[in-house]
C-alpha cells in the first residue's frame, strides 16, 4: 500500500492533491484542538466587526458584520465537513465494493436481485431521506452536535454506494472471463478466494475513480441541506458549524461582505479537488498492478494446455 501511495505522489496531480488535503486536515486539527475560540463564538464583537480580509493579522480572512472571525469559523467547519465526507464515503466504498463484486461475479438470481436493489437505492435521493427523518422526529436542524452530524454521514453513506457498486460490477463482469481467473479455478480456488484475492484487487482503479466523485457529492450535500431548510436560522446553531452553514449566512450579506461566503465555498472546492486529484493518482498507480501473479501465471499455462488438449 505504501508503495502505491509513493508511486501516486510522484505525479504532479498526486502532489497537489496531497498538499491540498493535508492543508484541509491541518485546518481541521487546528479548529478542533488549538483554536482558542469555540464554534459560533463572537471574538470581535463590535470592536472589529465587518473587517475585510488581509487587513488584520489577528483576523486574516476578515470578520462578519456581527464580529465572527471567518478563519476561525472555517477551521471549526472543517472537522464537521470532513467527518461527513470521509465517514459517508468510507461506508459507501465498503458497501459498494462488496455488492458490486458479488453482483458482477455471480450470475442468475443473485446478480438480478443485487442489481435491482442497487438501482432502487440509486433512485432514492439521500437528502430527502435525511429531511424526512428529522421532520418526523420533530428536529429541523441537522447540525446541533457532532453526533447528529455523524448520523447525517451514516445516512449519506447508506444511500451513496450504488455508483460505486455499478462501477465495480461492470469491471468484474469484464474481468471474470479473463484467462488468469480461469487459471485460478483450475488450481482449485473456490469462489470466495477468487473474489477477494483476484477480482476485488483488480477493480481498485475504476472503483477509486467513482469514489472521488462520491466524496465530492457527500461533502456538498451538507450545503444543500442548508438551502432546503434543514438548518433554518442562526438561533438553532449550538456548538457545531459547517462550511455550508457559513456559505448560506454569507449569501445573505452579498455583495457588500463577499468574503463571508467566498472562503467557505473555496474550502469546499479545495477539499473536493484535493481528494479527487489524490484518488486519481492512486488509481493510476494501481493500473500497472492489474496483472496475474506467479501462481496465476502457472495456472494460466496449465489452463492453456488443458484447453489445447
Amino acid at each position: 500500500m505504501f508503495g502505491i501511495l509513493k508511486e501516486a505522489l510522484r505525479s504532479h496531480s498526486g502532489k497537489v492533491g496531497a498538499g491540498l488535503l493535508l492543508f484541509v486536515l491541518g485546518l481541521a486539527v487546528y479548529g478542533a484542538t488549538l483554536d482558542p475560540w469555540g464554534a459560533r463564538s463572537f471574538p470581535c464583537a463590535a470592536a472589529c466587526s465587518s473587517l475585510p480580509p488581509f487587513v488584520s493579522l489577528y483576523h486574516p480572512l476578515g470578520t462578519s458584520p456581527v464580529g465572527e472571525d471567518v478563519f476561525s469559523e472555517i477551521a471549526h467547519g472543517a472537522s464537521s465537513d470532513l467527518l461527513v465526507g470521509f465517514l459517508a464515503t468510507g461506508m459507501a466504498l465498503l458497501v459498494g465494493a462488496l455488492v458490486g463484486a458479488l453482483a458482477g461475479y455471480r450470475r442468475g438470481v443473485v446478480h438480478d436481485l443485487l442489481l435491482s436493489f442497487t438501482q432502487i437505492i440509486l433512485l432514492v435521493p439521500a437528502f430527502v431521506i435525511v429531511v424526512w427523518y428529522y421532520g418526523i422526529n420533530g428536529d429541523t436542524n441537522l447540525f446541533t452536535s457532532i453526533s447528529s452530524t455523524a448520523f447525517l454521514a451514516v445516512i449519506l453513506g447508506a444511500f451513496s454506494w450504488p455508483p460505486i457498486a455499478l462501477a465495480v460490477r461492470n469491471a468484474v463482469i469484464t474481468l471474470r472471463e479473463e484467462e488468469f481467473i480461469s487459471a485460478s479455478r483450475v488450481l482449485g480456488a473456490d469462489g470466495k478466494q477468487i473474489l477477494f484475492r483476484h477480482v476485488i484487487p483488480n477493480v481498485v482503479a475504476p472503483m477509486l475513480s467513482v469514489t472521488g466523485i462520491v466524496f465530492g457529492v457527500n461533502i456538498t450535500v451538507e450545503a444543500l441541506m442548508v438551502f432546503i431548510g434543514a438548518v433554518p436560522s442562526l438561533e438553532y446553531q449550538q456548538l457545531v458549524t459547517t462550511w455550508g452553514f457559513q456559505l448560506q449566512q454569507g449569501l445573505n450579506l452579498l455583495p457588500g461582505y463577499w468574503w463571508v461566503s467566498f472562503f467557505p465555498g473555496l474550502m469546499i472546492v479545495i477539499s473536493v479537488l484535493g481528494v479527487n486529484l489524490l484518488i486519481d493518482s492512486v488509481s493510476e498507480a494501481f493500473t500497472p498492478k492489474m496483472r496475474p501473479d506467479r501462481r496465476q501465471a502457472a495456472g494460466l499455462l496449465k489452463f492453456k494446455k488443458l484447453r489445447e488438449t
